[in-house]
């Protein structure tokens, strides 16, 4: 969309709706979720709305706009019926950001979260990358912000706070608290990380025997233009390994890893399979024993079951141009980056057999200090609550 089709839109369709929308008061306890691109709630909101759910107490809302998957014109009766909704809101959760959220007003009386899709501060995003060629110019973001004024932005450690602060602007300003991450909770649940496991033998039955690796790198090219990096020759690393494979929700396309032929139960053979799509990546993530990623923010995550992390990309400097990091990246990250095949091997082999989980500790000491398995408890205290309401009852 031209910056003139999208001017014309935000003010000609998204502000008028949003104030006749005003006619209606805000109803008490009216909880909207929204997601532009994912076509159900993400683990964020999930966690969130099966909380406040089984409180009995609130109206909840989920809007799905199925961005990059539905057509322009469903995309807009989507965004009509969330405007004529999100109006009479008392809570607004958002999980990312585009203008259109930016340009949707807040009404007085009306709170709004974005829990973000990404812990810690790895690649980065929103106003940090208006010098570099991925995102937005500062000139069409100063046009059409990318952010309301917030009054709640959860991130995983107060290592963070300054580096969504830089990303989200004056929105954000003095409301990014390192509360936690609702999604964390579901990695100190023994028995969830169990069905985890089940879950994926039971999906992929030729992993069983095998050292399960879980392969998941992050897009490249822009959002709207995203494909999948060059994956590793799988059929030339270590016997005995199971690759299983989750490219980044953007990409559409799935990989064909070329898989060796084998039977189920042989476990001198490698296998790589594209992970089925009902598995969530937090569920792949415990299920796995070791994890190879390049750029993605999973890290911080996964760090929290302190397992083996291996890094392997070829496009470190062209990516720094592109979109750049919070912090120096082979400084931060805690795990070795490989470059080819049999690089890559020898770093399986390594980690399967000796791994030293201090250095994992220690990078979730610093970006994931607030995620402890309570974060949900703690953002439905200091977003949903009413403060006075906590002082009477302490």
């Amino acid at each position: 969309m031209t910056d003139l089709l999208k001017w014309c839109y935000y003010r000609l369709f998204v502000l008028p709706v949003s104030l006749l929308a005003r006619i209606r008061p805000v109803k008490k306890n009216r909880v909207v979720f929204l997601e532009l691109r994912a076509a159900a709630l993400s683990e964020n909101g999930r966690e969130l709305y099966d909380a406040l759910k089984r409180e009995g107490t609130w109206d909840l809302h989920i809007h799905l706009f199925l961005q990059g998957s539905a057509s322009r014109a469903a995309v807009c009766l989507r965004q009509l019926k969330f405007l004529w909704d999100v109006q009479t809101a008392n809570y607004i959760v958002y999980n990312e950001s585009s203008s259109f959220t930016g340009a949707v007003p807040k009404r007085r009386g009306t709170k709004i979260m974005n829990t973000w899709h990404g812990c810690g501060a790895f690649k980065k995003f929103g106003y940090s990358v208006v010098t570099k060629r991925f995102g937005e110019t500062e000139k069409s973001i100063r046009r059409f912000p990318l952010h309301p004024p917030y009054d709640l932005v959860t991130v995983s450690s107060p290592e963070v706070v300054w580096a969504f602060e830089e990303a989200m602007g004056e929105a954000a300003k003095g409301h990014v608290k390192p509360v936690g991450v609702s999604r964390t909770d579901v990695f100190f649940r023994s028995a969830a990380i169990q069905a985890a496991k089940e879950k994926l033998r039971n999906l992929h039955p030729e992993i069983e025997g095998k050292i399960v690796v879980l392969y998941a790198p992050t897009f490249r090219g822009s959002i709207e233009h995203p494909k999948a990096p060059e994956a590793p020759d799988y059929e030339a690393l270590p016997e005995g390994f199971a690759f299983v494979i989750r490219n980044h929700p953007f990409v559409r396309e799935s990989t064909d890893p070329h898989p060796s032929t084998m039977s189920e139960h042989d476990t001198s053979k490698v296998v790589a399979v594209n992970a089925d799509p009902s598995l969530t990546i937090s569920e792949l993530m415990m299920a796995a024993d070791i994890c190879i990623t390049d750029y993605s923010s999973l890290i911080f995550e996964y760090a929290l079951l302190e397992k083996p992390l291996l890094f392997y990309q070829n496009d470190l400097e062209d990516y720094d141009e592109e979109r750049g990091f919070y912090y120096p990246y082979e400084e931060l990250i805690p795990g070795p980056v490989l470059h080819d095949t049999e690089s890559l091997g020898r770093a399986l082999r390594e980690a399967s057999e000796c791994f030293d989980p201090s250095g994992i500790r220690a990078f979730k000491e610093k970006f994931m200090s607030s995620c402890d398995g309570c974060a949900t408890e703690r953002i439905i205290r200091e977003f949903f609550r009413d403060p006075d309401q906590i002082d009477r009852d302490q």
